[in-house]
């Protein structure tokens, strides 16, 4: 996907319920939220699409932005995935982002 896309992918799923309880327990990678989110995020990544080694790109109050260039892997269900581990679009930055 492109950013554009994937800004309206999540535009799409806007209103739904992200809650992590949506994802089947065999499906999820961690069973802590956020880190089920960053572990899905690096295997988006191809490991490749870490910027840095680091998987955090920076963080402000409250708030924590992931380095991730691979955008192109991303598809519409990564992105309910991402959305049900409380990971969402940062269009400002074009980057992927949580709260702590």
């Amino acid at each position: 996907m492109t950013t554009v896309q994937i800004k309206a992918a999540y535009e799409e799923i806007e209103d739904d319920d992200y809650g992590f309880e949506y994802i089947e327990e065999k499906d999820r990678l961690h069973p802590f939220r956020d880190i089920c989110g960053m572990i899905y995020l690096y295997k988006l990544s191809g490991k490749r699409g870490v910027k840095g080694g680091n998987i955090i790109s920076c963080a402000s109050h409250g708030q924590i932005w992931y380095s991730f260039d691979n955008f192109k892997t991303i598809t519409k269900t990564d992105v309910i995935y991402l959305n049900h581990c409380g990971i969402f679009w940062d269009d400002d930055n074009e980057s992927f982002y949580s709260f702590v």
